[in-house]
């Protein structure tokens, strides 16, 4: 056997013995692999957060405080009689919820962090991550505070002025309005976007556009431009003529 080479007969050992590896693979059932979802199940950690449950009471304390707002600065009688009131009152609670929701899960993250910091690990990067959990707490803080003083001016507003038009009063909305995609580029932008109306005296184009050699003759007669001989000849002969 040279250097560097494998004898055949070794080569074709070694070939059946992956190939009779690889059925067996295929044939037993390999029950060492399996993993018991029983016994998965029963030896999950079960988290302490019922994140819906307190997405649920983060919603009803804030319908509270938009009801307050609302109930201070607005007539209750043009609640029920304008229905952008309703509309900016839903939005304005569903706004609040959130921000209450992001400030507990960012309270809950600080605490962990802190539990692993405290415990030992002081890795560089998880002190980065905690400096940036807290100035992410801070920001959420500022902008609550400032949403409350935004709500006040806007209920206040809403009060004292009167509705351009009646609630009876219909918009012919887009029945796509609302609709967003997830897309990664622009291809299904470009396909939302409307496409112009053709009319039918619109040119069609022509099969080659302006770099079919054969359409020379009918593009130059189109445009009244006049052919006129080549004195030193030309090389270029246009098959399409002959033919």
């Amino acid at each position: 056997m040279a250097k560097g080479k494998m004898d055949p007969e070794h080569r074709k050992q070694l070939k059946d013995e992956i190939q009779s590896l690889l059925s067996g693979l295929g044939s037993e059932s390999q029950e060492d692999l399996i993993v018991d979802n029983e016994v998965a199940n029963e030896t999950r950690v079960e988290s302490p957060y019922d994140f819906e449950k307190m997405s649920l009471q983060f919603t009803k304390k804030a319908r509270d405080i938009t009801d307050s707002i609302f109930k201070n600065f607005v007539d209750i009688g043009l609640f029920e009689e304008n229905d952008y009131a309703k509309h900016k009152k839903e939005l304005d609670t569903i706004n609040i919820s959130n921000l209450f929701f992001q400030l507990k899960t960012l309270k809950i993250t600080i605490i962990k962090v802190m539990e692993e910091i405290t415990s030992g690990n002081t890795h560089p990067r998880l002190i980065e991550v905690m400096g940036q959990l807290q100035d992410k707490m801070a920001a959420i803080t500022k902008t609550q505070a400032n949403y409350i003083i935004f709500l006040e001016d806007t209920y206040r507003s809403l009060g004292a002025t009167k509705p351009a038009n009646a609630d009876s009063t219909t918009l012919d909305s887009s029945p796509d309005e609302g609709q967003f995609f997830i897309t990664i580029g622009t291809k299904n932008m470009v396909k939302s976007l409307p496409s112009p109306d053709k009319s039918e005296d619109e040119e069609k184009p022509r099969p080659g556009g302006l770099i079919d050699p054969s359409n020379k003759s009918q593009l130059m007669r189109e445009r009244n431009v006049q052919i006129q001989d080549d004195e030193e000849g030309d090389d270029f002969i246009d098959l399409t003529e002959i033919l």
